[in-house]
């Protein structure tokens, strides 16, 4: 686990009653109590990618920790993997500070070049882009529907107000969560009404 969460237990088990049917053993690795010095410390360039999630670790540690990296793997895939994987913990990471996340971004950036030329991450990032402006098109289309409901259901109220004035508390209540479709209905209705009691029978109706 790279950030600190809750961690159920156990995560991988089958029960059927008190047997157990199947089960996966694993080691829950907890890095934010790791040290980040005793991986650099003993070279382990395979851990640097995580380095930013753990105890201790520095800016200039994680300098160091890019420069052997790009050592070790040259500028092919597994550095760019190792690199993406680096920025994503680089920016969640609790274990540093804005300041030091800065320094460490501006070294990054010469790496943008890299990042930017993956299938995968172009992948990512395009499969990224599309799911927020899927996102962000729904949100729009909920908004606009919420204010097409408020503005007919102002609309309603004014011809209530307007008719059957002792009805407008109970209008309010009824119509609250309604469509802007069962609000034209409504309207309609109130509209029509020839006297009080059809225009309540009419909210009670659309209500129900």
């Amino acid at each position: 686990m790279k950030f600190e969460t809750f961690i159920p237990e156990p995560l991988f088990r089958e029960q059927s009653g008190d047997e157990t049917l199947l089960a996966f053993p694993y080691r829950v690795v907890r890095l934010w109590k790791l040290e980040a010095e005793q991986f650099v410390r003993q070279g382990l360039v395979s851990m640097y990618t995580l380095l930013p999630a753990m105890q201790g670790v520095t800016a200039p540690m994680l300098l160091h920790a890019l420069e052997a990296m790009e050592s070790r793997y040259q500028r092919g895939a597994t550095l760019t993997r190792h690199l993406w994987r680096f920025r994503i913990i680089l920016h969640r990471s609790k274990t540093l500070t804005q300041q030091e996340k800065h320094i460490v971004e501006d070294i990054m950036q010469s790496y943008d070049s890299l990042l930017d030329s993956d299938p995968e991450i172009q992948a990512g990032r395009a499969q990224a882009a599309a799911q927020a402006a899927a996102q962000a098109r729904a949100e729009a289309a909920a908004q606009t529907a919420q204010a097409v409901a408020q503005a007919k259901q102002e609309t309603m109220l004014l011809i209530v107000q307007t008719r059957f004035p002792d009805l407008v508390e109970l209008a309010k209540q009824r119509t609250a969560h309604l469509t802007p479709g069962q609000l034209d209905i409504i309207t309609q209705q109130i509209a029509l009404a020839p006297n009080e009691d059809m225009a309540r029978f009419a909210l009670g109706d659309v209500a129900a």
